[in-house]
């Protein structure tokens, strides 16, 4: 048995070319690690990775569910079911208006974990596992990493005896899975061996990391076109004292992008431009945080602030802007334009919440909820009492989780309330074309049209999943309940 180190994701966002920033305050400095300083040649060559074909696949031949396992996955909408609450979970599919129900697995007694759609979304992907209670621990044992689509019901990687998995991450555009898992080395010594793979679910992968002894997998975040990943190696799955390498997907070339940073002990945070042509990074510097604009290849990199925390980071889907929050006792958010000199920053707030279509960004401050447009630097309140939370995929609508935590309330960019959810406390899940919430409370799953029409109930279930379409990924489920 063994207990599971999880780190929480955010997909981030991505940026253009690599360019020099000028210090905050608007001076230069020297090469020794202050704001503006350029520290070139970080990794002179980079390091190749030697692609390995095997990820042994094994296929289930039949049928998964009601499904013939050669078709193509039905339906509009995936969540884990339940025929009551005593009784197992599966994976069902239907139609955006409830018809055409599919159950796509078998009830099983096994928790469901880390559901997800590929980015083409033809396939699923999810593991399951069982969990077991020790004294006052749940641990999960015999997981095992499932892939669902056109073909066949897969298990990857089960020739390569892994103990359980992390981090898997579909790209965001076409069938490519990043998986991370661990293995016994010496199960006497609780020794421990890590990988990453890139896998086709379709039979084939290369190994990113082949053998971390020592080391393991805490983060794995793709580019925007699917071509590049990042991941941190660090020790015992803390992101800490990692290293942030970027790779191609196919292990062709891989670069270790932090190594150059020296004298920094350890790194605190980053995230990937979505573009792949640079990374943000955070690191410690004896009680000094530095944030880092590295170039994704390792050539070179720019302090772009410094402060005694830094946190938050976040890149706007154009990759033009990067924000995040400062501060270690009095927090502010700070708001970069990446390749130019403007920066605008908020007192009493350290998130800002990207429009998905327009060059926009939410944030609170005091329960106040403003709307900022960093291209005409029009701000205004629309909302109170209430965080912003996800964004419609067109941009015309964001979700908010009343102060209470126990309801969600759609409103539009001026501010318009135009739906209530009261008893919804998690998060709804838009559909593609913004029309259509997917919701899970109270062990159920329905679907709330939003212009007004009639609501959808689907039955007992949790972790409702729309299948992505070109330009919209889809969201992720942790956990089936």
């Amino acid at each position: 048995m063994h207990a599971q180190p999880w780190i929480s994701l955010t997909l981030s966002m991505m940026i253009a070319a690599c360019g020099s920033e000028p210090a905050t305050d608007g001076s230069d400095t020297d090469s020794e690690g202050e704001a503006g300083a350029d520290v070139t040649t970080l990794v002179e060559t980079g390091s190749t990775t030697v692609a390995t074909t095997d990820p042994t696949l094994t296929t289930t031949e039949g049928t998964a569910g009601d499904t013939e396992l050669g078709d193509e996955l039905p339906g509009d909408l995936v969540y884990c079911a339940r025929d009551s609450l005593e009784e197992g979970r599966y994976l069902r599919a239907v139609n955006a208006d409830g018809s055409g129900g599919t159950n796509l697995t078998d009830a099983t007694d096994r928790f469901i974990v880390r559901l997800s759609w590929s980015g083409d979304g033809r396939y699923l992907a999810w593991t399951d596992v069982d969990a077991v209670m020790t004294n006052m621990f749940t641990t999960w044992e015999d997981e095992r990493l499932h892939v669902l689509g056109p073909g066949a019901l897969y298990e990857p990687l089960q020739g390569q005896d892994p103990l359980y998995y992390f981090n898997a991450q579909w790209a965001p555009v076409g069938a490519s899975l990043a998986t991370s898992f661990a293995r016994y080395v010496d199960p006497r010594q609780w020794q421990e061996e890590h990988a990453l793979w890139v896998l086709d679910p379709l039979g084939g992968g290369v190994a990113l990391n082949a053998t971390l002894t020592d080391d393991s997998v805490a983060a794995v975040e793709w580019s925007k076109d699917g071509s590049q990943l990042a991941y941190v190696v660090s020790s015992h799955g803390e992101l800490v004292d990692g290293a942030v390498f970027v790779s191609t997907a196919d292990a062709s070339s891989t670069y270790d992008i932090t190594s150059g940073l020296a004298p920094a002990l350890s790194t605190f945070a980053w995230t990937l431009a979505p573009d792949g042509q640079r990374v943000a990074v955070v690191m410690d510097h004896g009680g000094e945080q530095r944030l880092y604009l590295v170039r994704s290849d390792g050539a070179s990199a720019t302090i772009v602030d410094s402060d005694p925390s830094i946190f938050g980071l976040r890149w706007s889907p154009d990759s033009a802007y990067l924000s995040y929050g400062r501060g270690a006792t009095v927090h502010s958010g700070v708001l970069r334009e990446v390749d130019g000199a403007r920066e605008w920053i908020r007192e009493g707030t350290t998130t800002f919440d990207w429009s998905p279509t327009a060059p926009e960004v939410l944030y609170t401050i005091d329960d106040d909820v403003y709307l900022l447009d960093v291209v005409t630097d029009e701000e205004r309140l629309v909302a109170s009492g209430v965080t912003p939370g996800s964004w419609s995929p067109d941009g015309a609508l964001f979700l908010a989780r009343t102060d209470d935590g126990e309801s969600h309330v759609v409103y539009d960019r001026v501010g318009a309330v135009t739906l209530e959810l009261p008893g919804v406390a998690g998060p709804p899940e838009w559909s593609p074309d913004s029309s259509l919430l997917a919701i899970a409370a109270s062990s159920s799953v329905w679907i709330e049209p939003l212009d007004g029409g009639e609501t959808i109930y689907l039955g007992f279930g949790s972790g409702p999943l729309w299948r992505p379409v070109e330009g919209v990924p889809s969201s992720y489920v942790f956990m089936c309940q």
